[in-house]
């Protein structure tokens, strides 16, 4: 399972000084040697990983591997860890046991073929994730969320499953369930436009967004921006006016901006 240095990385992990922060959405690739243990001392509830399904492994890679290395696989730096923890913290990842950490898989590949894999992968360890039954929840410490190439109608189709979907904008009209589909995930520069020099958004565009804001938290539903500034005072701004999660890859940058607000 783990390598000495690696069980010894993770036997150090002290779960007391985890601060979940509701606000924080990390995305981690294969640039890290350990992505998740950055994401997870700093309290982030969520993480995104880049997955693409080579020769029947699921690889962790922002850009399609030209030679997979197994040591990157998404069992490796995700699965496995996260399952060490549980087992290691009764059961849960947070001190909290309510907390619940939210593992979102944007699939790079073909959506239906790597969700079929993806299965297989995942069921050693159901024990440790949410599932879903018709009506009934059965709420674990981890949620796995589908983004990128989502198999909606795969995952709809199914009695029980072990995922939710990572919605879009143009999936609010078909008002699916807050039970499939919690997320809304949108690009930065779809609501307030590209451009190729900073400057804050004006107060058109933000009157829209907050009456999209308004619209998704009407179906129960969170809301998130990727591709944002990195910039406190943009972070500052969507959050006072309706955003749920900021997207970063400055993990350290936006964990000191939410300890200090």
């Amino acid at each position: 399972m783990f390598q000495k240095k690696e069980k010894l990385l993770l036997s150090s992990f002290d779960f007391s000084k985890i601060q979940p922060l509701e606000n924080a959405f990390a995305h981690n690739d294969e640039q890290y040697n350990y992505p998740l243990l950055g994401a997870l001392k700093l309290g982030f509830t969520y993480a995104e990983v880049d997955i693409h399904l080579i020769k029947n492994e699921i690889y962790v890679s922002h850009r399609k591997p030209f030679f997979p290395n197994y040591n990157n696989t998404l069992t490796k730096l995700y699965l496995e860890p996260l399952f060490y923890f549980f087992q290691k913290n009764n059961s849960s990842i947070f001190q909290n046991k309510n907390e619940t950490f939210n593992l979102i898989l944007d699939i790079k590949t073909e959506a239906n073929t790597t969700y079929e894999v993806l299965k297989k992968h995942l069921k050693p360890f159901h024990s440790m994730l949410s599932s879903w039954e018709n009506l009934n929840v059965e709420k674990k410490p981890i949620n796995i969320h589908l983004s990128g190439n989502r198999p909606i109608n795969s995952v709809v189709s199914e009695k029980k499953r072990y995922v939710l979907l990572d919605g879009r904008t143009e999936n609010l009209d078909k008002n699916y369930s807050s039970e499939l589909i919690p997320m809304i995930s949108e690009k930065y520069s779809k609501i307030f436009g590209y451009s190729l020099f900073f400057k804050m958004p004006s107060e058109k565009k933000m009157e829209e967004f907050r009456q999209l804001a308004d619209k998704i938290h009407n179906q129960n539903k969170l809301f998130r921006l990727w591709k944002i500034p990195e910039n406190e005072h943009v972070w500052a701004l969507l959050l006072n006016n309706g955003l749920d999660l900021i997207s970063t890859d400055r993990i350290q940058r936006l964990n000191n901006f939410l300890r200090k607000n």
